[in-house]
């Protein structure tokens, strides 16, 4: 007879709440302990009349644990007030706070009954069990409302650092911006909505130096020149006579005018207000060096730049008062005069390097070192057409091949026109066309004669850093920055297809390869073939770096130079030789 089989029953599963109410049953049945919670429930109560009602249990059977951790043992030996589980402190608006060295008033929150103040501040109770506490600082942002900055900025932000007093074994408590807003389940950092944006931004640097006075010395020179004038006052003829006295150039005569007695419509202008022009702009003109004084009087003390303006009255100046141009202010040649003049300041705006935007910044300002070259206008002995921008050769050469490339007479070259530059096959299509797109002053339209004068200087002579700019965007066909290789193939395919076009016999054309070899020796930077306008400007002045940039644009130069290694020093620049070669083929 078989024996009968065990029937497998199913595993005991434990109640976890009917555990959780024996326990509590337990806890509370031991003696005292129901009698001490309501002991120290009441204390509490009667601390602070703010206190929201409580219902108190009234029996044993009221109280039901949340949670295992609700559990409490409490011992005779227990001083410190039992703690239950709490929200998230509601967060409040930021009041002004105690500053460094003052003392702000404590608070407490209402239903805070384990007494930990809010702001991390010592709780009376704390204070009087004198219980052995860690000090540390904790910093606390305050906003308060913004004021107007005077002389020193102000922050709409401080951080003030407060005391706080914890428990050794409590880690440090972090700071938090709170508001008024209800109270949130997450921890998160948020800021008042209804209070005002500081408008007013901090400076950062520190406050400007007061207003040097003018020494007496000074103004007793002033006084002493005006007393010697026709009704103490100084007229545009005479300014010359007050610009000397400052130790000026005289053919500083019309801005310093302008600038001291308020405008070109000013007929005279007295010693008074002479000395208050220069006590109120004395810092950017009296004890300055000669660059800084020169350029805030062009720009009449009132801008950080110049433009081609501002530059008119002092080559207007020289075209009617220096004496190796007398020949030149006869009445047939009046309607020549404003060419002279764009000739003049085109050469001072390409030269500093400010011709494509037309403003020159003081620091391009003091590459002219354009006090020199006034103190060379004043020498009768020095022949101006050996002085940078003035020089009427110069303007003489630039003049007659503008006007002889001009077939149609309109003041203006088109593409078609331009191409005859130099008796025509000089430049390529590709040059000519890149030109057009990135370097004429009105883009769309035919070249000007402030535009030809840019272009003929930046041709003639490649050494110098704005044509080193002028000719980089032309060969940067993609307008990306970087000039690769790639890009100078395509401008040397063209230069070679003129030669074959001309049937022009060359014994030794330099390959590719060889090119590339001298380019990438000249410009080592690493960069694979591809070259930046701030690597090409690091050998500005290299005559071996112009001479290669001609294989791309004027090939015949480029051509005639390559086998010649011979330099001639000369005191005369590559600009002054090109005006004296092209007056002799002129002549000729």
């Amino acid at each position: 007879m078989s024996k009968p089989s065990k029937v497998k029953r199913p595993p005991l599963v434990p109640d976890v709440d009917l555990l959780y109410q024996h326990l509590w049953r337990q806890f509370i049945n031991q003696p005292g302990v129901f009698e001490k919670l309501v002991g120290h429930l009441e204390s509490v109560k009667k601390e602070d009349d703010t206190i929201c009602e409580m219902e108190f249990p009234t029996s044993e059977d009221d109280f039901h644990p949340l949670s295992e951790s609700s559990r409490i043992s409490v011992s005779e030996s227990t001083t410190a007030s039992a703690r239950v589980s709490l929200p998230p402190m509601s967060p409040r608006t930021p009041g002004p706070g105690p500053v460094d060295g003052e003392e702000g008033g404590v608070f407490f929150m209402a239903k805070n009954i384990d007494l930990v103040p809010d702001r991390n501040i010592p709780s009376p109770v704390m204070v009087e069990e004198k219980i052995n506490m860690s000090a540390i600082k904790v910093p606390v942002i305050q906003y308060f409302q913004p004021v107007e900055v005077k002389s020193e900025p102000v922050e709409s932000i401080v951080e003030v650092f407060q005391e706080v007093s914890i428990d050794e074994s409590t880690q440090k408590s972090k700071p938090s911006i709170t508001n008024s807003q209800p109270p949130s389940t997450s921890p998160s950092i948020t800021l008042e909505e209804d209070s005002p944006v500081p408008t007013m931004v901090p400076t950062f640097y520190p406050p400007q130096l007061p207003t040097p006075l003018l020494s007496p010395s000074f103004i007793s020179t002033i006084q002493t020149f005006f007393s010697s004038q026709p009704s103490s006052q100084v007229t545009q003829r005479t300014a010359a006579l007050l610009a000397e006295t400052l130790q000026l150039s005289p053919f500083l005569s019309s801005p310093l005018f302008t600038s001291s007695f308020g405008g070109s419509c000013a007929q005279a202008g007295s010693c008074s207000q002479f000395l208050s022009f220069w006590q109120a702009n004395a810092k950017l003109l009296h004890q300055v060096k000669d660059s800084v004084r020169i350029f805030n009087l062009l720009s009449g003390c009132g801008r950080k730049y110049l433009v081609p303006d501002d530059f008119l009255p002092i080559a207007k100046t020289v075209l009617d008062t220096h004496s190796q141009l007398d020949f030149f202010r006869g009445p047939g040649y009046l309607d020549l005069h404003a060419s002279y003049l764009t000739s003049v300041v085109a050469a001072i705006f390409f030269t500093a390097g400010a011709w494509r935007r037309k403003r020159m910044y003081f620091w391009q300002f003091e590459k002219l070192k354009f006090e020199e070259t006034l103190n060379k206008l004043s020498e009768e002995e020095m022949d101006i057409n050996f002085i940078e921008y003035f020089s009427y050769d110069q303007f003489y050469v630039f003049y007659v091949k503008f006007v002889n490339l001009d077939s149609d007479e309109d003041g203006e070259l088109g593409k078609a026109e331009l191409l005859e530059y130099e008796e025509g096959g000089v430049l390529t299509r590709k040059v000519v066309d890149r030109v057009w797109q990135v370097n004429l002053l009105n883009r769309g339209k035919n070249m000007d004669y402030w535009d030809w004068v840019i272009f003929v200087m930046a041709e003639v002579d490649k050494t110098t850093s704005p044509a080193l700019d002028y000719w980089f965007a032309v060969l940067d066909t993609d307008d990306d920055g970087l000039l690769s290789l790639g890009e100078m193939k395509e401008f040397y395919s063209e230069s070679l297809l003129i030669l074959i076009i001309q049937d022009i016999n060359v014994p030794h054309i330099v390959r590719w390869e060889d090119l590339t070899t001298q380019i990438s020796d000249i410009l080592s930077n690493g960069g694979e073939g591809l070259f930046s306008l701030m690597d090409i400007r690091k050998v500005r002045g290299s005559k071996k770096l112009a001479h290669l940039l001609d294989a791309f644009i004027n090939i015949f130069n480029f051509i005639m130079n390559d086998e010649n290694d011979v330099s001639i020093r000369s005191e005369m620049s590559i600009l002054q030789k090109y005006v004296v070669r092209s007056l002799n083929d002129l002549e000729s």
